[in-house]
């Protein structure tokens, strides 16, 4: 266990203090490489008591976040990319804790993601909206998560899928899974993410294309994943 790991496990979550930890550097932020890249970082924290875990998609969902964070006074991790995104929303948004944010209605197909990827789905799921009913979910907290919304989030889906810039070990698909698995779900779920790898150097949009999480890459799933529903 790092020195830093030993002071967020004693110093912050044993004693509950009210602190705000920002992650600058989470997924695939592009030219300081593999050592600087937090691909691992949301398994981490999920894994610590008393530590609620997010991860905004958008300017506003940041600012909301953080002020939700300070005024909890409750050990809070924020994880932000340093990919160029759109914003999501005006400035009326709310945000509330475990809320998942359906940013595409649907009915065959659900997608949850969290953070730049979202807007890498949304497109994905816009493109293929002659052909395929696509509902996209925009899981702002990762820990907590709002199991009952969830599960409700999934009921009729034909096949679920998970995208995020993490691990697929700990990540947001094992919350997920975790979330609904004493659901009687019968859709199948496919997560997708880094599997036991580390990042290269290079701009973030080249390097959700590598990993087949820019828009043609997770496009290309859905396709091949509802061939086989």
């Amino acid at each position: 266990m790092t020195g830093k790991n030993i002071e967020l496990r004693i110093s912050v979550a044993y004693n509950n203090a009210p602190v705000v930890v920002v992650g600058t550097h989470g997924g695939l932020i592009g030219p300081d490489g593999a050592t600087q890249a937090g691909t691992q970082d949301i398994a981490v924290m999920r894994s610590m008591p008393r530590f609620s875990v997010f991860q905004p998609a958008s300017p506003i969902e940041v600012r909301r976040v953080l002020d939700y964070c300070i005024e909890s006074k409750e050990p809070s991790y924020i994880r932000i990319s340093r990919n160029e995104v759109s914003e999501l929303h005006d400035e009326s948004f709310k945000f509330e804790l475990g809320k998942p944010y359906v940013i595409k209605e649907g009915i065959d197909i659900v997608i949850f993601s969290s953070g730049p990827i979202v807007h890498n789905c949304l497109a994905a799921a816009q493109d293929l909206a002659k052909d395929l009913s696509i509902k996209v979910v925009n899981l702002i907290t990762i820990k907590p998560l709002n199991v009952k919304e969830i599960t409700r989030a999934v009921v009729g889906a034909k096949l679920v899928l998970v995208f995020e810039d993490h691990e697929i070990y700990g990540g947001l698909g094992g919350a997920i899974l975790e979330a609904i698995a004493l659901s009687k779900i019968g859709a199948p779920i496919y997560l997708y993410g880094l599997d036991g790898q580390f990042v290269d150097s290079d701009k973030p949009a080249q390097l959700e294309a590598v990993f087949k999480l820019d828009k043609e890459g997770i496009r290309q799933r859905i396709i091949d994943n509802w061939a086989n529903v």
